[in-house]
């Protein structure tokens, strides 16, 4: 691709980016007024009129659950914690549309959530999800897609890790994770104190920081970016052209680091 092309696609990435941020915003704007709407129409003259406050939620008690060594989710809108515990459980707060639904079945924990709300019910702000799984736990095979919500994932211990967030940041804390693939559209992925094998992380919008993960002079890497700089151990990397950044090293731990980014920054430390 010759410079003038890459100009172009970057123009129209920048373009793009743009109007995701706009409809985006649209889209809480009008699930807001919706709310607003709804309040004056019941009537509602003695509330405090935030109109970002869904109603009717529903606050979960701790549910203690079957043990099982694998998770699939497909999450709408919620923020997902998932960490190391006492027993194998799970608590949630949701509007009444958006429960949750889960049930262990072949050792698999399948959780799920309604798809299509009505529109003037966007602004699901407060709802979460917080799974524990005792600390001895080996999942071998963790499948999660969330559209909007951040997803955080603490002291586990995983085979084969699959994420895919829409709109929502990603945190990997103090894991040990064998396989991961990361997919996020607009969101950060901050990845702390976790060992691995290999790991692939790719992003549209946002800042990839990992910290205490990738041995730089042990392992191999291979990042880029679009629009944004890369970091490695606090020294800046880019190829010759200045407009395609990106840094590849081969190491001889036998783990493999791959990272990409359309906007956003990379910083290994």
């Amino acid at each position: 691709m010759n410079s003038k092309k890459k100009k172009l696609y970057l123009v129209l990435l920048f373009l793009v980016t743009i109007c995701c941020i706009f409809f985006g915003t649209l889209f809480h704007v009008i699930g807001a007024l919706g709310n607003l709407a709804s309040n004056i129409i019941h009537g509602d003259t003695d509330h405090d009129w935030n109109i970002f406050e869904n109603y009717d939620y529903k606050n979960s008690d701790k549910e203690q659950l079957d043990s099982f060594s694998n998770i699939n989710a497909d999450m709408s809108v919620c923020d997902i914690t998932i960490k190391t515990g006492e027993t194998y459980a799970v608590s949630y707060k949701a509007s009444e549309k958006m429960v949750p639904n889960f049930q262990v079945k072949d050792d698999t924990l399948q959780i799920s959530q309604p798809k299509g709300s009505d529109v003037f019910h966007i602004g699901n702000q407060g709802c979460s999800l917080i799974l524990t799984v005792p600390e001895d736990a080996n999942l071998k095979d963790l499948k999660l897609t969330c559209d909007v919500g951040d997803i955080s994932l603490n002291q586990l211990n995983i085979s084969a890790l699959t994420l895919d967030a829409d709109v929502g940041d990603i945190d990997l804390n103090d894991s040990n994770i064998d396989t991961s693939i990361i997919t996020s559209n607009i969101g950060d992925v901050d990845i702390s104190q976790c060992s691995y094998q290999l790991m692939k992380v790719t992003s549209d919008t946002g800042d990839l920081d990992v910290e205490d993960t990738v041995q730089a002079s042990q392992d191999s890497i291979d990042v880029s970016v679009d629009i944004g700089e890369i970091n490695i151990d606090s020294s800046d990397s880019k190829n010759v052209d200045g407009i395609s950044k990106s840094y590849r090293s081969t190491g001889d731990s036998g783990r493999s680091f791959t990272a990409s980014t359309d906007t956003g920054d990379i910083s290994i430390e």
